[in-house]
């Protein structure tokens, strides 16, 4: 008997970490989700609805996931913890898998233009502000998920 791929992770399906993820949470692991976890997984920086919208739309184009079910599964992601939300200085969120709980991005004010630069700090670094970051929330009886950071400036091509 062939067994399917996963759309997501690439993985025989039945081994699929996600689909274990969404069944936890009593939500199907629908072909949607699969597709816009992949597209998510895959992007070299946060992208917004919109943008996961259009490489769906360009990339599976036989399936026609609609803008509306894009926005929807992003918030269910978001809300079960799978991805993280980026709100830039544009009022645009961004989104991205939470695979290292501190990220730090550069977004540029002209072009919107977000950038991730977390893996360009040193360790000792990155493990100083997560410290710092643990402190500050416990002193607010807070519950540290992960730690995003946004730099805003002009990039090298708006300049």
């Amino acid at each position: 008997m062939r067994r399917r791929r996963c759309r997501c992770c690439g993985k025989n399906e039945d081994n699929c970490n996600w689909k274990d993820k969404f069944a936890q949470a009593g939500l199907k692991f629908t072909n949607p989700r699969q597709y816009i976890i992949s597209i998510i997984k895959t992007a070299c920086n946060p992208l917004s609805a919109e943008e996961v919208h259009y490489i769906c739309s360009r990339e599976y184009p036989d399936i026609g996931i609609g803008i509306a079910t894009v926005y929807r599964n992003l918030e269910i992601l978001y809300s079960l913890g799978f991805i993280s939300k980026i709100d830039g200085q544009d009022k645009i969120s961004r989104f991205t898998i939470i695979e290292n709980p501190f990220k730090i991005y550069l977004q540029c004010i002209k072009c919107k233009n977000l950038k991730d630069v977390s893996n360009d700090l040193s360790s000792d670094t990155i493990n100083r502000f997560l410290s710092d970051s643990n402190k500050l929330s416990q002193k607010n009886s807070h519950k540290l998920s992960s730690v995003s950071l946004v730099i805003s400036g002009i990039c090298s091509e708006c300049v």
